[in-house]
């Protein structure tokens, strides 16, 4: 593997989170890192506003811990989403190969 390529692809943005800036590098664009960091300083106030006394690396903890939730509540109803979707195709598929079973001459 050719690591010096993949440094060079790299772009270093400097973040503010939660009142801290700090530079993260990424291979997204810079928008996305931004965007990225934005939703994390979001996450961190909401959590903050609700557990005043916290520290830092606690609150850290428990903002991943609710925006993990927050994914996989988002890919348990995408799962449920894609099966329904799964079997209505399948539904309209069956139901048009009838018609046009009925439609033979």
């Amino acid at each position: 593997m050719n690591y010096g390529n993949r440094e060079k692809t790299m772009k270093l943005v400097e973040v503010e989170i939660y009142g801290k800036k700090y530079k993260l590098r990424g291979e997204n664009e810079e928008g996305y890192i931004k965007e990225v960091a934005s939703f994390v300083d979001k996450k961190m106030k909401e959590v903050g506003k609700r557990a005043k006394t916290i520290q830092l690396s606690d609150l850290a903890i428990l903002t991943a811990v609710n925006i993990t939730h927050e994914y996989l509540q988002s890919r348990k109803e995408y799962k449920q989403r894609e099966l329904f979707l799964d079997r209505k195709t399948k539904d309209l598929i069956e139901s048009i190969e009838e018609e046009f079973e009925d439609m033979k001459f």
